[in-house]
């Protein structure tokens, strides 16, 4: 019978086996082909219609199934697991059916998320990021189950989380998904998570809006204020992420909140290990390996916390700016600064937060000053810093009195002969970045004691004080002493350019400002042009008159002859001279000697001195008057041109240059005139910009940058004048050595041969030393006999401390 059976199926094309009981059954691998859920997916993906019924059996054995998960949900299910994927990747294509697949996967998180296995968590967050991809439910459904997920302690977990919440955001945002209402309702859920006591959910919340924002996807005014709300949570890590996001530093938001938490406890872990190993006092080859391990394990926590992901992001204003009612928001972080009780790191970051503010909107925050007054000392901790955000702080709405007192402070305790030249050159550095936003906070005697430091010894200081003056050349130079100002500076305050500045009064343009230096150029390019126009005509005619004078001969004639008259102009004694002169020349001459004379060659030299200067005095002369022309020239019709025509970008980058050059020209002079000054070229080629100045070429990459890094100070912009001083010696050594290897008397000499004196006495044995040496024995011999007593019992003295002296016996 089996045989027979065994032909019927193999003639129906399937090959049955029998078991161990001699019955024949279906084949396992055919059986688990028909039934696998992955080639059911693709069939199902294929044919939806088809395979409905294996679809709607698959989601009854499912609910089967979590009925069993329920009873046991600590423990892992692997075919429960299955299941739950297999129906994420088909329910989207039975949606007429109406089953929500997705709230049931929501409610067994939220009932189960912290007994369920991490296995089977993980597999229910899959599917329904799955099925938000799909577009199956909206993102505010699943976001108060996400960010309970928050609290396990699977990272790999919650940075899936956190990467799919923004991408998800992101994408939909971006293709215009997201109307006004969603994004609204997306912004106050994470408002309101701000807003809670659980500070860990805070941290991923404002994590995700300050990575939305960096992306450009909610950069609005609601989303910066809501962010902003934020430096107000008692948490110290939401507020410094919020605060680094207003500030602009990017590196600094990588570094902390975007980490996780995790990285904290292993490193702490692996510091207490540290401090175990460093217990012992043996150093034995197992301990030595052991602390070798911890401490490279240290190293690669602290290298992955602090590892900075792109570049380091630029100051941007952006942010600041759209804040509603940044005063308030001062004033509420000025009271938690002067609290005291938070650590002095994040009070830092504070102060520097009120100071972006102050100056950034101008807002009038008197309280402000004396608080940062107390930090203003050489020894303070991070005192570059603070001096920074006073310099920040500062703007032309503050009063100068309130700046007086402050800056009488920083030249009592930061700039003297006798403090380090460092501080000197950070304190001069500061009370100039004070002047350039507040020219009036300096008074004339304070600016006199300050400018006596241009005398200083060491080199940053007097560079500090030199960068002073010079701002003060160009702003206001009836402040400085006459000796000080500059003669540049010094003709425009004769013309009446420079206007003192006077609090509470700004200086309004009728046009473009720096229009009328462009034009300015443009007229002297013109007339220069003209010039060499008529300069070479008169050369040609010149150069037609030397010709025919060459063929009459003239040329041969060596003495220059003159008026009489002329020569007596020259000098008082040309009188006798030239009469001297005159006489010979009419005895040993022709009959023209009465009209002319010959000059001697020292007076020959002489004359041509006085009237080469004469000519330059009068060609100097005439460009001034023609450059006072152009000047007011220039300022009409700047004012009409700014009414008349549209400036371009490059024109603006054109008013920039001269604008620049002009205030160098104020500030330190030039070698050149005052026409070759505006001498500017217009074309862009490189082979002509090649030939511009050192100053162009700086103010051209300045021009580059975001002008917004105009107003930021920062600590290390204070010290740019300050010398880095070598601490360790072997900085110290290596310069020094640097320094010996051009100079002859360090240099080795190479003997060829041979061994010195010194060397031999070196190697010289002691007994012969002592026997044969002429010294020795004369010494030896001169010593008395008082003296060798002295030594003897000296001698013996010291045997006894080595020896012990005599045994003595125990009785």
């Amino acid at each position: 019978v089996g045989s027979v059976l065994g032909l019927f199926w193999s003639a129906v094309g399937y090959l049955p086996r029998s078991d161990s009981r001699g019955h024949l059954a279906i084949m396992g691998d055919e059986m688990d082909r028909i039934t696998s859920l992955p080639v059911l997916q693709g069939k199902i993906k294929r044919d939806p219609v088809a395979y409905e019924r294996e679809f709607l059996l698959q989601y009854n054995h499912f609910q089967a199934q979590l009925e069993i998960f329920r009873t046991r949900v600590q423990k892992p299910a692997k075919h429960f697991n299955e299941l739950v994927m297999f129906l994420a990747h088909v329910s989207p294509l039975y949606s007429e059916k109406k089953i929500d697949y997705a709230q049931t996967l929501i409610d067994v998180l939220q009932e189960y998320q912290e007994q369920m296995h991490g296995l089977t968590r993980r597999n229910l967050v899959q599917s329904l990021m799955l099925l938000r991809n799909r577009g199956q439910f909206p993102c505010v459904r699943t976001l108060p189950v996400y960010f309970k997920l928050f609290k396990s302690k699977d990272k790999l977990l919650r940075t899936n989380l956190v990467t799919h919440i923004v991408r998800d955001i992101t994408k939909n945002t971006q293709k215009g998904k997201h109307g006004q209402k969603v994004t609204t309702e997306l912004q106050q859920f994470f408002h309101t998570q701000l807003k809670g006591t659980e500070y860990s959910l805070t941290r991923k919340a404002v994590a995700i809006l300050i990575t939305l924002a960096y992306k450009h996807v909610w950069f609005n005014a609601h989303a910066v204020n809501i962010i902003a709300s934020a430096t107000l949570c008692p948490d110290l890590k939401v507020a410094a992420a919020a605060a680094n996001f207003l500030l602009g530093n990017k590196s600094t938001l990588q570094k902390d909140v975007m980490s996780d938490d995790d990285d904290d406890g292993s490193r702490k872990e692996v510091l207490e290990e540290l401090q175990k190993v460093k217990k012992g006092q043996r150093k034995t080859r197992k301990k030595l390996k052991k602390m070798s391990r911890a401490k490279k394990a240290c190293k690669r926590l602290i290298a992955r916390k602090e590892h900075r992901t792109g570049v380091q992001g630029v100051v941007n204003f952006a942010a600041i700016d759209l804040l509603h009612d940044p005063h308030s928001l001062a004033e509420k972080l000025l009271s938690r600064v002067q609290g005291a009780k938070e650590a002095f790191a994040f009070r830092i970051l504070m102060m520097q937060l009120v100071a972006r503010l102050i100056g950034r909107h101008q807002l009038i925050m008197l309280n402000y000053y004396p608080t940062l007054q107390r930090y203003l000392q050489p020894k303070q901790k991070q005192v570059t810093v603070f001096l920074a955000c006073l310099a920040q702080a500062c703007h032309e709405e503050v009063p100068p009195s309130e700046l007086t007192g402050l800056i009488q402070h920083l030249m009592t305790h930061f700039i003297a002969e006798s403090i380090a030249a460092e501080v000197v050159a950070v304190g001069l550095n500061c009370i100039r970045e004070i002047c350039i936003r507040q020219p009036a906070a300096l008074t004339a005697e304070q600016l006199a004691d300050l400018s006596q430091f241009r005398k200083f010894k060491d080199k940053g200081v007097v560079a500090a004080t030199r960068a002073l003056i010079n701002w003060y050349r160009e702003t206001n130079a009836e402040m400085l002493h006459k000796s000080l100002r500059g003669k540049e500076a010094q003709l425009a305050l004769a013309r009446g350019e420079i206007d003192a500045p006077v609090f509470g009064k700004k200086k309004t343009h009728d046009s473009v400002p720096g229009l009328e230096l462009l034009q300015m150029v443009k007229a002297a390019k013109k007339a220069k042009e003209d010039d060499a126009d008529t300069s070479s005509e008169e050369a040609s005619l010149e150069s037609e008159d030397e010709a025919e004078s060459e063929e009459e001969g003239e040329s041969e004639e060596e003495s220059i002859e003159i008026d009489e008259g002329l020569l007596n102009n020259v000098d008082e004694d040309s009188d006798a001279e030239s009469g001297d002169e005159e006489g010979d020349g009419s005895e040993g001459g022709d009959g023209d000697g009465e009209d002319k004379v010959r000059m001697p060659p020292l007076k020959k030299a002489k004359l041509l001195a006085q009237k080469q200067a004469e000519a330059l005095r009068q060609k100097r002369h005439e460009k001034s008057a023609l450059m006072d022309t152009l000047r007011a020239q220039s300022r009409q019709e700047a004012a009409a041109i700014g009414q008349e025509q549209i400036l371009t970008n490059e024109d603006f980058h054109r008013i920039r240059k001269l604008q620049i050059k002009q205030a160098f020209q104020l500030q330190v002079g030039r070698k050149r005139t005052k026409a070759d000054l505006y001498d500017y070229d217009f074309s862009e080629t490189e082979s002509e910009n090649e030939g511009a100045s050192d100053d162009e070429g700086e103010d051209s990459s300045e021009d580059k940058d975001d002008p917004a890094q105009a107003g930021v100070v920062t600590a290390e912009s204070l010290k740019f004048f300050s010398k880095n001083k070598k601490k360790d010696k072997q900085a110290r050594m290596a310069a020094i050595l640097r320094g010996r290897e051009d100079k002859a008397k360090f240099k080795k000499r190479v003997r060829k041969g041979g061994k010195t004196n010194k060397e031999n006495a070196r190697s010289k044995p002691m007994m012969m030393v002592v026997k044969g040496s002429y010294n020795v024995r004369k010494k030896d011999s001169e010593r008395s006999s008082t003296q060798k007593v002295a030594d003897l019992r000296k001698h013996i003295k010291t045997l006894k401390m080595k020896t012990g002296g005599v045994a003595k016996r125990r009785r």
